[in-house]
């Protein structure tokens, strides 16, 4: 009953972020979010995070660090581990960049990595980034390539797919991989 529960909050939600049953209302998402969150539905939490680091429904930045830190140590969220990775790569308001936490993160989300974070080009690449100046080793050269070579691939499966990329957001990659 409680796990049904959590689910139907964390779906009225969801609702409410997304405006699906009319208007958006954030403060009324994050209200069901927190309600699914304390009945441990997996991914609300995330998605608290989510709307924290917008801002929305009186959110802070700093509690999307916090809802994206008990994600990770309640449910081993790989996604939780990869936007610690990006707040802390590019820094937020009150949040400063910090290159070796990120790096931590990434290294963590690269472990438990799942299927859909295998098809992030962008955290490949953000790993890939933070790790070549670091390599030290043929290990790290070894990871440091395979990242780079993974956003190679995947875009040279949009080039053959679509016949174009999306967007061209990794201008250095072919010199980065070159160089290696």
């Amino acid at each position: 009953y409680k796990g049904e529960r959590g689910r139907v909050q964390y779906l009225i939600g969801l609702r409410y972020a997304k405006g699906s049953a009319g208007s958006r209302d954030f403060s009324r998402a994050v209200y069901w979010l927190q309600q699914a969150a304390v009945l441990g539905y997996r991914g609300a939490l995330f998605c608290l995070g989510e709307l924290a680091e917008k801002e929305e429904g009186g959110l802070t930045v700093q509690q999307a660090v916090d809802f994206y830190t008990r994600s990770v140590e309640k449910d081993k969220d790989v996604h939780a581990l990869k936007q610690l990775g990006v707040i802390y790569h590019e820094g937020r308001k009150d949040i400063p960049a910090n290159e070796e936490q990120a790096l931590g993160y990434f290294r963590k989300a690269y472990e438990l990595r799942d299927a859909f974070l295998e098809m992030d080009k962008d955290f490949f690449y953000r790993l890939g980034c933070l790790l070549e100046p670091r390599s030290i080793n043929t290990d790290d050269l070894r990871q440091v390539f395979e990242c780079f070579e993974n956003v190679f691939e995947f875009q040279a499966i949009e080039r053959r797919c679509t016949g174009r990329i999306e967007r061209e957001v990794y201008p250095d990659l072919e010199y980065r991989l070159g160089k290696m």
